[in-house]
């Protein structure tokens, strides 16, 4: 059983408060797509993606983007939601991240 405990927020401050724009799964990699609310651009690319737990996530606002613990070479990523009420949700358990503006 993996170790669920919190690593460290990830990805740039600018995701704080984005919007979640879009979700599109190619292969073994996942790009989120998130207007900060600076207005800045921000595309999260996740690679070597073995498992994506999604509910409706276009359209929530973020918090935060977490990295939580799971059993190496993976890396469990979890898109913290601002509205506590919500249903919507998104997971992505991948191999590494990488931020393109």
């Amino acid at each position: 059983m993996p170790d669920n405990s919190f690593i460290a927020y990830v990805a740039p401050s600018d995701l704080h408060d984005g919007r979640i724009n879009k979700v599109t799964p190619l292969g073994d990699t996942v790009t989120v797509e998130v207007a900060g609310e600076s207005g800045r651009s921000i595309s999260l690319v996740f690679r070597g993606v073995t498992d994506v737990q999604a509910v409706e996530p276009v359209g929530m606002i973020l918090y935060a983007l977490s990295e939580m613990r799971t059993t190496p070479p993976l890396r469990r990523f979890v898109f913290i939601n601002w509205d506590e009420e919500s249903s919507a949700r998104l997971e992505i358990l991948a191999e590494g991240l990488q931020v393109e503006d």
